[in-house]
């Protein structure tokens, strides 16, 4: 881990990859439409991955993830944390939170390749959330509406978007074939002033997590 360590540092600006050199780290979102902080708690041997203005210049997906972190367990084998934070998410949001994992992903095997280290097995894509507008009822919806083109006796066939699947299943689509563990986190008020709506800085505590 030493010699990984080494390299990392020789290789990326420390403001955008960099080892965690305490016990505890803190993801922010400065951003109005997702404020606030996530704290973890770790190892040392964790590597933290950021992407400068939330995307990688040479992806036609140009979404990315707010971060991303390796946690690396005694044998070096990493497990690979994928972290998007909202204020308030419903499908329209999810279904670009799903682009910003897959953005975050392929920007993570990047730098995991230039640290000569194998693409992880273990993906997870965590979600922290103010407000939750997905769980509710999932509601079917008609592939074919207009009768007069599939006549009045047929069966209109139907279906669940998928981003709905997504969250029901608990499991995230990537690249290459991956799929990801969905963690879904509800941030709390920081200050808990117990106002409805408040504008407050909505943080997470994901201690114990890894």
């Amino acid at each position: 881990m030493d010699e990984i360590k080494k390299l990392a540092a020789e290789l990326f600006n420390k403001d955008y990859v960099s080892f965690v050199e305490s016990p505890s780290f803190e993801i922010v979102e400065k951003q109005s439409g997702g404020k606030g902080k996530c704290v973890f708690q770790a190892a040392t041997n964790t590597l933290l991955i950021h992407m400068r203005e939330n995307k990688f210049w040479a992806l036609k997906n140009q979404r990315c993830a707010e971060a991303a972190f390796v946690h690396f367990d005694d044998n070096n084998v990493g497990t690979l944390y994928l972290l998007e934070m909202k204020s308030t998410l419903r499908q329209s949001e999810f279904e670009k939170v799903l682009q910003q994992f897959d953005g975050m992903y392929l920007s993570s095997l990047a730098v995991l390749s230039l640290l000569n280290l194998p693409k992880p097995e273990n993906v997870k894509a965590i979600v922290a959330f103010s407000q939750n507008k997905m769980d509710k009822p999932i509601d079917e919806k008609p592939l074919i509406l207009n009768k007069q083109i599939i006549g009045k006796n047929q069966t209109i066939t139907q279906e669940i978007a998928p981003e709905l699947l997504y969250w029901q299943n608990e499991e995230v689509p990537l690249a290459y074939g991956q799929t990801a563990d969905l963690i879904k986190q509800l941030r709390v008020c920081a200050t808990n002033c117990g106002e409805e709506n408040c504008k407050c800085e909505k943080n997470a505590d994901f201690t114990g997590l890894i």
